[in-house]
């Protein structure tokens, strides 16, 4: 198992991925790193 980190002080089970704008650096998704420390920024 890969323990993911998302910008958020909130857990999240279910992302809805084809929420957000579509106009944005990467388009639309939920994005996740691997570094506890990206997140946070």
């Amino acid at each position: 198992m890969t323990r993911v980190f998302h910008g958020s002080i909130q857990e999240v089970y279910s992302p809805i991925v084809s929420l957000g704008r579509p106009n944005l650096d990467f388009g639309q998704g939920f994005y996740v790193t691997d570094l506890e420390s990206q997140a946070w920024e």
